[in-house]
């Protein structure tokens, strides 16, 4: 063991369904990726599952011949192939030797291991041993429960927290979980244990393009129906629907959510959001009422071109003056407002971007709602209040609208 590194930590991975070939790959692929990047953690080391033997069968009197042990032989190939697990001794003439990773080197590679070179000879391998494929495809295993287990270590770096480490990783596997998901679309998939290629899944966030989950299918789908088509994603009916309320209202919360339903059921959608387009093409505008209009009318011209192009534009933004609204309506035509509603007093109590905090402290000051005026909707075709709707409740008010005036109802 490496004398600045230390374990301090072991799990151990069992199952009634899975292989020890798939906890591998578990351990492997979900759990080290997932637990190296824990400040303080040197390492993750997996071992068990499935692991490829390999026979090394000594003859002794060869051994004799050449002035050797087999320990000189162990040593020599441990050297030579980064092993992490050697077999064990039969008859004081077999010598096992079996990886649990991936850097053992090939059997021809083997029986070239020099044991020993001096200026009279040199001796390998193939000189005192045959080497062939072992007969036992899980030779490594490894018990937890009185089951077959895979065990993996996590090793603390020298000025690492020991007590921090494990707390951070208890946080980490307690991401882990059984769940069962619903899809918008037929998808191919075959559980894990007959195909690890389409039994093996990621979820994407679409509108970040982040990977925000990994996954494989413990068994077969269920409630299987007729495919269904794959959604057309060509430009139809074009609308802007305007989400308008006071900061940590929940305007970008819901936008994203609708997004992604109304993406997931085929349809062109973007999404420009107030906070978004203030930083990238007005950082010119100040925060008076003319910075905040003439702002609105950049977002407007841009929702305006998409609409017009058969997209459906989602735009986030304060937005806190009702004229303004109103012109940028009369401009886009097929405009659908969304008032998401908060008391000032719960948007205070979230301020997920320190605006209100910031105005408190006395470091800023037109703050919409405050010391700034919010013209809030009289007449919206949506009103969302989040103070007492759930994510999930506000998205669907937004996306029946949608539909409605998609059909011509509204």
């Amino acid at each position: 063991m490496d004398p600045n590194v230390f374990t301090i930590i072991a799990y151990s991975l069992t199952s009634d369904t899975l292989s020890p070939v798939d906890l591998k790959d578990i351990a492997l692929y979900q759990i080290t990726p997932l637990l190296t990047p824990i400040p303080g953690v040197a390492r993750v080391e997996v071992q068990g599952g499935a692991v490829a033997e390999i026979q090394v069968l000594v003859d002794p009197l060869k051994l004799d011949a050449f002035g050797l042990a087999l320990t000189d032989v162990s040593t020599a190939i441990t050297n030579g192939n980064s092993l992490t697990a050697l077999g064990k001794v039969e008859d004081f003439h077999k010598l096992y030797l079996v990886m649990s990773n991936n850097t053992m080197n090939e059997s021809e590679q083997i029986r070239d291991t020099v044991v020993r070179a001096d200026p009279r000879s040199v001796v390998r391998v193939r000189d005192v041993a045959e080497v062939v494929d072992g007969t036992l495809k899980e030779w490594v295993r490894t018990f937890a429960d009185r089951k077959v287990a895979v065990l993996f270590q996590i090793y603390e770096q020298p000025d690492g927290n020991a007590v921090d480490i494990a707390g951070q990783v208890r946080d980490k596997l307690n991401e882990f979980a059984e769940v069962e998901m619903e899809t918008h679309q037929p998808i191919y998939a075959d559980p894990y244990v007959e195909n690890r290629i389409t039994g093996a899944f990621i979820v994407v966030e679409p509108i970040s393009n982040e990977t925000v989950a990994a996954g494989m299918f413990a068994s077969d789908l269920q409630g299987r129906s007729e495919a269904l088509p794959l959604p057309d994603r060509r430009a139809g009916q074009g609308m802007t629907l305007w989400f308008t309320g006071l900061s940590s209202s929940g305007k970008s919360t819901i936008s994203k959510a609708v997004y992604e339903k109304l993406w997931a059921k085929g349809h062109k959608v973007e999404l420009l959001d107030g906070d978004v387009v203030r930083q990238h093409l007005s950082k010119d505008l100040g925060f008076n009422k003319e910075g905040r209009d003439e702002n609105i009318r950049r977002i407007g011209f841009m929702a305006e071109l998409l609409t017009r192009n058969g997209v459906i534009v989602l735009v986030a933004a304060i937005s806190p003056y009702r004229e303004i609204r109103r012109e940028i309506r009369s401009h886009i035509g097929n405009f659908v407002e969304v008032y998401v509603n908060a008391p000032l007093a719960l948007v205070e109590q979230r301020d997920l971007t320190g605006l209100y905090r910031r105005y408190r402290a006395g470091e800023i000051h037109g703050v919409a709602g405050m010391d700034a005026p919010y013209e809030a909707p009289l007449t919206p075709e949506v009103e969302c209040h989040t103070d007492r709707e759930t994510l999930a409740e506000s998205a669907e008010k937004v996306i029946r609208a949608v539909e409605d005036r998609l059909a011509g109802r509204a």
